[in-house]
Formats: C-alpha cells, structure tokens, sequence
C-alpha cells in the first residue's frame, strides 16, 4: 500500500491525500479508453489492482474532516446492459471488497475524486464583443456560484428523493436560477452570454476550466422567437411533467436552448425568456479583470453551438415572484439607449451544465486552458 499512495499507513488510518497520486492517475488516464468502452455491450472491471486499492486508501482508510461519507460505485448490469451508480455510507463492515470483480474500480474511483475531491465554481456573465470578433469589450454582469456535482438529476414533477441517474454525465444543477442570475440579460447584437466552470482543490494546487461557453443575442432571440404559444391549460400539464414544485408566474415563458461545449464536450442548459417592460437595464461595467482586447470568449469555448433543447418543455413558465431585489430594480433608470422594439431584452438563466465524466477528469488533470471569466 505504501508503495501506491507514498505516505505511511498506521493502525488503519492512511495519511494519503490526492497530491500524492495525481502524477500516477496522470499517467494511466486514456480518455479515448473510456469513450471505446461506452460503445461495448459489456464491462470489465480492471484486473490491475491499483484502482481498488488506491480507492480503499483515498477514501475507505482516510479520514478527511468535513467529507461527505457517502461513497458511490459503478458497477455493471449485463441484464440491463448499463452502468449503474451504487450509494453507500460509509462504513468497512457494509462497503464491497477491493476483491470485488462486479465493481468497475477505475471508474469508481475517477467518480469519487470528482465528487469529493473538488470544488466547482460556474461563472455567468454578459458581455459585449467587438464586431466580427470575439473579443471581450465590457462586461455587463459577471455572477459567480459554487455548484455541486452529481450522477443523478433531482426529479421535481414528484415528491420526495426521486432522481434520474444520468452517469456517465455529471450535472450541475442551479437551483432558484431566476433571482441567482437575474442580472444576466441582453438586449442587442454584439451582447453574448458567457459560461464558465471551473475544478478547483487548493491543497493540491489545482484550478482548471472544465466548461466553456457562449452564445450570441442572435441565436438566443432566434430561439426564443420559436417558442410555442401555448394556451394555459398545455402550460398546467407541462408543469406537472418538469419543475412542478415550483410556483410559476403564467405571464413568462421560457424557451430552454442547449450551449454546446468546446468540441462538443457536455452543454450548459439555459432558460431564456423576454424581460417584462418595467425591468431596467444595468449599465455594462468594466472591471481591471477585463482588460480591452485581451480576453476572448469563443462560440461555446472551441466550436460552441446553440440548439432548442428537444426535451425541455417549450413555453415553460416561470416561478419568479416579486422581491425586494426585483422592487428596487423597478426604480432604477437605464443608461444605455432603449432597443428598438424588434429587438426585446432577453434574460438568459442558466439552469445546468452537464459534462461526460470522463471529459471532467482530461480537464482536471491535464488541462490547460487559463480562465477566461
């Protein structure tokens, strides 16, 4: 065991942190072997026993004050012909075996670095470009949040823990998208939507983009102008099949479109909708971090595109009620020139990101992209 983790284990508690292993699961990570092995009908759990081990030491053995004690395990179901995500608490006496073959110990253990071992931080913001370009000019609203990673999205059209497991992607989901980013919002050509997320763990020194992305006024009016008109009772069953806990406001609809990612890796799901007529718009700020010409935010990071989300509820409505927040912005004066009524401001929420995991983890350990947000 020492010769895996490089630190002294002692009366079953292991002094192994994630520094320790980094350089070696650098070394063994192939993406490539990982996108071949979703293609198969079946899976194998590695025969090198590395991966069970250096889990069984991160994890099972460590002890890291403030962790979350539950675990999660892949395994394979041949009857189903799919992964399946295991949760357990942790506890030796209930916890599988490092001999146990039904476990996909090196995905098991890429799962739990990514859940356990990072912080997530996505960054909205509206910005203007220069024409023709991509070059940032000024931001307009720059809102930064802390976001937790998970293998499953929380259903909302059921009471209680109902969630969908959606491994191999990981989701990041905002809750209460409308008031967190209510600042973001674009009313002319040449104004973009730009997110970003990025991993961070200081003991390790790491802090990479792993999402980058960004979509024009255009598409985003184009796709809201799609939207389906639909009559209030389509709305009701709408609402009962998505986000049905919440409380709507039946004078806003949505239209959901998907930001795709830099090679097409993962999208970010955003909620655009038209801001009411008494809504002011915030003059563009720009601060010392947003020096003119020097920072570029391409179409989606790399090759970005935006498409109408084919299973998001079209006309969806919104849950967004009046707060002191949205009552004071009713005083405020804008400063910039009002578009022209062709041209509406659009909010532009941000409602998940959602990336392959394996994706997730080539970010974190061989990234190289700085930070543009």
């Amino acid at each position: 065991n020492s010769e895996i983790c490089g630190k002294r284990c002692d009366r079953g508690t292991c002094r192994m942190d994630l520094t320790a292993v980094l350089p070696e699961l650098r070394a063994r990570f192939k993406p490539d072997q990982f996108r071949d092995r979703l293609r198969k009908s079946e899976r194998s759990s590695s025969p090198d026993p590395f991966w069970a081990e250096t889990f069984q030491q991160l994890f099972v053995l460590s002890h890291q004050e403030g962790r979350d004690d539950l675990l999660f395990f892949v395994k394979w179901d041949p009857h189903l012909e799919t992964e399946m995500v295991e949760v357990i608490r942790k506890d030796p006496k209930s916890l599988p075996k490092s001999s146990d073959k039904s476990i996909l110990w090196d995905q098991t253990l890429y799962l739990n670095i990514i859940l356990h071992e990072f912080e997530y931080e996505v960054t909205a913001s509206a910005v203007t470009v220069k024409a023709d370009s991509d070059i940032i000019n000024s931001v307009q609203a720059k809102i930064p949040l802390k976001v937790f990673p998970s293998p499953s999205h929380r259903r909302m059209d059921k009471k209680g823990q109902l969630s969908d497991v959606i491994y191999p992607n990981i989701m990041f989901c905002i809750d209460n998208f409308e008031e967190i980013f209510s600042d973001v919002h674009v009313c002319t050509p040449g104004e973009k939507v730009a997110i970003q997320l990025t991993a961070s763990n200081k003991a390790a020194s790491v802090k990479q983009m792993v999402f980058l992305g960004a979509v024009d006024y255009t598409t985003l009016k184009e796709a809201f102008d799609k939207r389906d008109h639909v009559s209030f009772g389509t709305r009701l069953k709408r609402m009962s099949a998505k986000r049905s806990s919440r409380i709507y406001d039946f004078n806003h609809t949505y239209q959901f479109i998907q930001m795709r990612g830099p090679n097409l890796k993962g999208f970010a799901e955003m909620a655009v909708t038209k801001a009411k007529d008494h809504e002011a718009v915030d003059h563009p700020m720009t601060p010392s971090a947003w020096r003119e010409g020097s920072e570029k935010v391409s179409r989606g990071g790399d090759s970005a595109t935006a498409a109408v989300s084919q299973d998001s509820p079209d006309g969806e409505v919104s849950q967004k009620k009046g707060t002191l927040k949205g009552r004071l912005k009713l005083h405020r004066l804008s400063s910039r020139k009002k578009p022209p009524a062709e041209d509406p401001t659009l909010h532009a929420y941000l409602t998940y990101v959602q990336l392959p995991w394996y994706t997730l983890i080539d970010d974190i350990l061989n990234g190289t992209k700085k930070e543009v947000l």
